[in-house]
């Protein structure tokens, strides 16, 4: 091997190198799979006590984590700055060094913070029972409280939409004005306080059937036809009851068609343990109850079904299929058969093959009226009849009639009048004929571009077009016709024009071999201030289009799923003196793919870039431009709690790109933030690109970014709090 030829094996590895570490740089990033996405001791602080026997769905997240770890041992060691979770149905116990014992029902959820030199167990929201030796502090909403006397008995604490509330061992409520939580009553001997829970739920695992009406499958359109309902809301009144062991003065029930109780309808009750529901599902629905904000029941389903009368009747029609017709058409139907004494009319549905339940339509008839359906346009037709009593009740379904419409022979193609070969010159206009067949309404011309590929279709609604290029090149037109029906007849032959750019005459020869005194304005050629792809950060406007995702610390407890959404990008960048630039960045979602982005999501980004002088590989393709970036980021989100609401901060890193050749072009960004808070943001992305030619090129790459919150002008549900944000994107840019 030459000297030459391993000098430049040495450089290929290096870059190659150097593009690996770019490429993997945010799978290494604060060891981010192993420590932001996984819960761990080693990143938490010291001992402060354990989570016992925890059931169903617990919970726990230490203050560096991003996300929640499930406890599946009966003991797992607690410290501090740990959070602690309950799902529904869910309880465990906590004991802590300090000589306090919680236990944690259900839907609650608890966080371990310093307070000066004291750990103190900050209350977040659900249920709690307190036993401990007096003088223990607890926290909620930034207020401490001392509890007193629990030898009395245990303390309930009841944090919800009611607010944060105490209640002793009878169950009465203590007043919390003083900061102090005692109990003075005292329990029975061998009985512990326990809440109020509901059983014997009515309905539960049985099938509850409604005689179905005309209203609760159809709804009425503006033209006197019916649609069909979407959705499985079933306007019916249904009594639910439940027992109670003893007497509950707010009573809190939910309805809903999941398992999970998701999007669940709410209704309350002061006393009585019952409450009529006016609107189900139909199919499965789900329910539970929670007497005086103590713990939900368990949740119990029920079956909610239609029930039709049955019909004797069947559908005919005297015209037979396929009906050959110019559509729209009727088609008249026969109904035999014994209808049922207290009909007031006759159904008639009407579905478009393979077009799904969307397209039907339904038509009502009064008994004893001539049936004639309407057919809009060609295809294959299923209809079927059902039987309308007074009383609107409705019965099943006769047979279902098949009917094909056929249309009559489609309308021949034009043709172009004239030479098929026309030569033009350049912006000159000609006016180009087809025949016409005395039935066209409309004639579509395709023009197609030899020399760029750009095709396009004009309608006109004569037999003739007027057509002018201001470019050379070849050009290929075709036409065809539409009837009044709207029926395309077949392309036309090719007509080519051919666009010829004016001959310029040659320029007039000087003698300047010997004319020294003009130099400075002989007609040298000058370097173009657009180099194609000599750098990817030439002056630009470019546009992105992205589709991102973004989870967080809070995810699961406010119940969203993963955000998923598109975002659309403005990018300026202006070059100036020898090696500095401005760049300026807008980015606004336009689009929610799911109810956790839907929000309104926009952020600012100014930034400013010194390319260094680099001659290391001047002689290669692929010569990588090395710039150091700084910057500043306004971020705003609102609408939904699961991003971080607001941050400005000002952010430095740097840019490395690759140009290969004169078309292609590859690279990447890392920048760090931190705003005035000492909240961070670490971003990374990396992107390729072709470039077309020296005004335009396009591209794809990805963004993402991890914004570590540090107070609460910056998270939306307490610290601490994280967000991991992800993206991909195509870009197009002009260069100027």
């Amino acid at each position: 091997m030459s000297k030459q030829q391993r000098k430049s094996t040495d450089r290929a590895i290096l870059i190659t190198c150097l593009l690996i570490c770019l490429v993997t740089l945010p799978l290494f990033f604060e060891g981010i799979f192993s420590r932001v996405f996984s819960f761990g001791d080693g990143d938490s602080g010291s001992l402060i006590g354990s989570v016992l026997e925890p059931r169903n769905d617990i919970r726990i997240k230490s203050k560096n984590s991003l996300s929640w770890t499930n406890l599946k041992t009966k003991k797992t060691d607690l410290r501090l700055g740990n959070s602690v979770f309950s799902g529904a149905g869910s309880e465990t116990t906590i004991k802590l060094e300090n000589g306090l014992t919680i236990n944690m029902k259900e839907n609650s959820l608890i966080k371990f913070t310093k307070v000066g030199d004291l750990m103190v167990p900050e209350i977040g929201y659900g249920s709690f029972e307190l036993s401990s030796q007096a003088g223990v502090q607890i926290m909620k909403d930034g207020k401490l409280y001392t509890v007193q006397n629990t030898s009395m008995g245990s303390i309930r604490l009841v944090a919800d939409q009611n607010g944060f509330r105490a209640f002793d061992a009878s169950n009465a409520e203590i007043d919390l004005a003083n900061g102090l939580i005692t109990s003075t009553a005292k329990m029975p001997v061998g009985s512990t306080p326990s809440p109020i829970k509901a059983t014997d739920l009515i309905p539960a695992d049985q099938t509850v059937d409604f005689e179905a009406r005309l209203d609760d499958i159809y709804q009425t359109n503006d033209d006197g036809t019916y649609a069909r309902k979407f959705g499985h809301d079933l306007e019916r009144p249904l009594h639910f009851s439940w027992q109670t062991g003893a007497h509950a003065m707010k009573q809190r029930l939910e309805h809903a068609d999941n398992s999970q109780m998701r999007d669940a309808r709410g209704f309350e009750t002061q006393s009585q343990n019952e409450i009529l529901v006016d609107r189900l599902f139909l199919g499965t629905n789900y329910w539970r109850v929670m007497p005086d904000q103590a713990s939900w029941s368990e949740v119990r389903r029920f079956e909610v079904v239609l029930k039709y009368f049955d019909s004797h009747l069947r559908l005919l029609s005297p015209q037979r299929s396929p009906l050959v017709a110019r559509p729209p058409n009727r088609l008249s139907l026969i109904v035999s058969g014994a209808p049922n004494p207290e009909v007031a009319g006759i159904l008639v549905e009407v579905e478009r093959d393979n077009e799904g339940p969307e397209s039907v339509r339904a038509f009502l008839f009064e008994p004893g009226q001539a049936i004639q359906v309407p057919l809009d346009s060609t295809g294959l037709y299923r209809l079927r009849a059902r039987e309308v009593l007074k009383n609107r009740l409705l019965s099943s379904s006769t047979n279902e009639l098949q009917f094909e419409v056929l249309s009559p022979r489609l309308p021949e193609p034009p043709e172009f009048l004239g030479p098929d070969r026309v030569p033009l010159s350049l912006s000159q206009l000609t006016r180009l004929e087809w025949s016409n067949a005395g039935t066209a309404k409309q004639f579509d011309v395709e023009i197609h571009n030899l020399t760029t590929g750009e095709r396009q279709i004009k309608s006109v609604h004569t037999n003739n077009l007027a057509f002018q290029s201001d470019s050379a090149g070849t050009f290929n037109l075709r036409v065809r016709q539409r009837d009044g029906y709207g029926q395309r007849s077949g392309w036309s032959r090719m007509k080519e024009i051919e666009v010829m750019a004016p001959i310029k005459p040659p320029p007039l020869a000087q003698n300047i071999e010997n004319d020294f005194s003009n130099r400075d304005k002989l007609p040298f050629p000058k370097p173009s201030p657009i180099f194609s792809n000599d750098t990817y950060d030439s002056d630009q406007i470019a546009a992105e289009v992205s589709g991102y995702a973004m989870t967080s610390s809070e995810q699961k407890l406010v119940a969203r799923d993963v955000a998923l959404g598109s975002i659309l990008g403005l990018r300026i960048r202006k070059n100036f003196f020898k090696q500095q630039a401005g760049e300026a960045n807008l980015r606004v979602q336009t689009v929610g793919f799911n109810d956790t982005a839907h929000s309104s999501l926009y952020s600012a980004d100014l930034r400013y870039f010194y390319r260094l002088e680099n001659n290391w590989f001047e002689s290669w393709k692929w010569r990588p431009f090395i710039s150091l970036g700084a910057g500043a980021e306004m971020f705003r989100s609102t609408n939904q709690q699961i991003f971080a609401p607001k941050y400005d901060l000002m952010k430095i890193g740097f840019r490395v790109n690759f140009p290969y050749r004169r078309s292609w072009t590859m690279g990447g960004d890392v920048f760090y933030g931190q705003a005035a808070d000492s909240s961070t943001k670490i971003e990374i992305s990396g992107n390729f690109g072709y470039f077309f030619d020296h005004r335009f090129s396009a591209g794809l790459g990805y963004r993402v970014y991890f914004f570590d919150a540090a107070t609460a002008a910056s998270t939306p549900m307490g610290l601490p709090y994280r967000e991991a944000f992800g993206e991909g994107y195509s870009v197009f840019r002009y260069h100027f």
